[in-house]
């Protein structure tokens, strides 16, 4: 069975972005990349990047949010 969703590619510009966005995070928080919480971050900050999501604003308030699942 073939899922109908396709997951887009993040180019190494677009993880940058996301790179820096996820370390804004982890700074506001007192986080360390090595925790669990910056683990469910990142995931959280692929999903909404491969759902389409592209405003770096956008993105940040989704991954701070618990709504938005990875």
């Amino acid at each position: 069975m073939h899922s109908t969703t396709r997951q887009q590619a993040i180019h190494p510009h677009d993880m940058q972005e996301i790179e820096r966005i996820f370390d804004d995070i982890l700074r506001d928080r007192g986080l360390t990349r090595r925790c669990e919480a910056a683990e469910r971050i990142a995931k959280r900050l692929v999903a909404i990047y491969q759902s389409g999501v592209r405003d770096c604003s956008a993105l940040k308030a989704l991954a701070r949010t618990s709504r938005f699942q990875a």
